[in-house]
């Protein structure tokens, strides 16, 4: 049993507490949430980033089990997040409550970017405490957790979330709803589809009918046809916006009109001022004109420089897998700060240009190895280094002929012998393995089972060739085939 004593006790100092008195608190932990404090890792939770954690440095832990993100001392833990979805939930007024933190272990400042979340609400969490927030429900579920978004902290935590029923006033239930239909009113006046204004000024008329209704009965499918009618109109104001974006920064660049392929910009400057007024246009069309202006844009700045052009040089050794290749180069004649962008382009035609596809993903290892992905297996490539500055002066090096190998067809299987945390990180770990053998080589016809046994520290896959070890990452003991 959870000591839920204690945590009333402690409920002056929480961050954000009810103006409801305790007595009239009612605990729904046991009945809407699972695994509230991590005891089974994350089981019945959604997690992404975070790792489950036994010691007792987080001293608010409820239990044995915690979890947490950690980078070293001084740096800033990753966007990451652990949820869970509350179904059946009456409708109401509830209040969550989580002990959690988000700190910098060298500094007794506040930190910032981490939170616990219910619903639409949510509240910042900086020093170890009991953090909580109240959320209305009228949907019929909510999902909570914890979350950070460009947290400054090295160290974040959480554990012991605890759920209250406040109330299940019709008033307070209706006023969610209200403030619903004026976020979807305050959308109406913008640029979006025909058929999105269409079905959110359908759902802002049954919402303001159920705000005349004695009962919260038919509240749930009310509220989530708005919140989906209003989700769906501002994605759609936000496509209409950003290809206003681009056709005004085009605009700029395009100016008099007395450049080199200003005939050939404008075009395409014009289709896209037409898509902009069609509000019967789909979504795909008005993300493909996006990045066509997005194209033509570049090729009007390449076809006009400014400045010294950069001396490129492709380095001939390479290497190539199915849908992979890696490639070196070396870049003199302009200053390293003059460069917005280097990398690789590629094409099936000989020389290729940065208008075809290119990369600027690199792994270093004595200098920058370019990495190509997303090729065709058992194609002619032709794949050049180059160089991009800021006046768009683009200089290439010689294109190399390359010849993308048959993609690999192994296959494996996990018997998931572990706990849920085991099996997620094997899963992820053969996964990636598979994945990157298949990408990178031609192995043809090749099962791997991977299987674990309690008490036993190695997972072991098994091939039935001949084999021999190699370390992973996360599955500490492989048996991988000869190649």
């Amino acid at each position: 049993m959870k000591n839920r004593f204690f945590h009333l006790l402690m409920i002056g100092t929480l961050a954000c507490w009810s103006p409801q008195p305790i007595f009239a608190q009612t605990d729904v932990t046991e009945t809407y949430l699972k695994n509230p404090s991590f005891e089974n890792q994350f089981t019945d939770w959604e997690n992404s980033g975070m790792q489950s954690q036994t010691n007792t440095s987080f001293q608010l832990k409820e239990g044995n089990t915690y979890v947490e993100r950690w980078t070293g001392q001084g740096g800033q833990v990753a966007d990451c997040h652990v949820s869970q979805t509350l179904t059946t939930l009456k409708n109401g007024v509830y209040k969550l409550t989580a002990a959690a933190q988000n700190i910098q272990q060298n500094s007794p400042a506040t930190q910032s970017g981490a939170y616990v979340f219910a619903g639409n609400a949510q509240v910042a969490v900086g020093a170890a405490n009991d953090y909580s927030l109240e959320f209305t429900v009228i949907e019929g579920q909510a999902t909570i957790g914890f979350k950070t978004e460009n947290a400054t902290g090295n160290w974040v935590a959480c554990d012991n979330f605890r759920l209250y029923a406040l109330n299940n006033d019709l008033a307070e239930i209706q006023e969610e709803l209200q403030r619903r239909i004026e976020k979807g009113q305050a959308l109406v006046s913008e640029k979006m589809q025909k058929d999105v204004l269409k079905e959110l000024n359908a759902a802002l008329e049954a919402a303001r009918q159920e705000l005349n209704s004695t009962t919260d009965d038919n509240m749930a499918p009310v509220a989530i046809r708005l919140r989906q009618a209003t989700e769906a109109a501002q994605t759609s104001i936000h496509a209409y916006q950003e290809l206003q974006a681009a056709i005004d920064k085009s605009l700029e660049a395009y100016g008099d009109g007395t450049l080199n392929g200003a005939a050939e910009f404008h075009a395409v400057i014009q289709e896209a001022q037409a898509l902009a007024e069609n509000l019967d246009a789909n979504a795909e069309d008005l993300a493909t004109a996006v990045e066509k202006l997005g194209t033509a844009l570049l090729a009007f700045r390449i076809a006009n420089p400014t400045g010294d052009t950069p001396a490129v040089v492709t380095d001939t050794r390479y290497a190539r897998g199915s849908t992979m290749a890696f490639g070196r180069s070396t870049i003199t004649g302009v200053p390293e700060t003059e460069l917005v962008e280097h990398g690789f382009c590629w094409s099936t035609e000989p020389e290729p240009t940065i208008l075809d596809n290119r990369t600027t993903e690199y792994i270093e290892n004595n200098g920058h190895i370019y990495v190509l992905r997303n090729l065709t297996p058992s194609t002619i490539y032709y794949i050049r280094a180059y160089a991009l500055t800021k006046g768009y002066a683009v200089g290439y090096g010689d294109a190399i002929k390359v010849i993308t190998i048959p993609k690999g067809t192994i296959t494996w299987s996990y018997n998931n012998g572990g706990d849920a945390e085991s099996n997620a990180r094997i899963n992820a770990a053969v996964g990636s393995a598979v994945e990157y053998w298949n990408n990178l080589t031609s192995i043809q016809g090749l099962h791997l089972s991977v299987n674990f046994g309690s008490g036993t520290p190695t997972a072991d896959c098994r091939a039935p060739t001949p084999v021999t070890n190699a370390q992973v990452p996360s599955c500490t003991k492989w048996d991988m085939p000869s190649v």
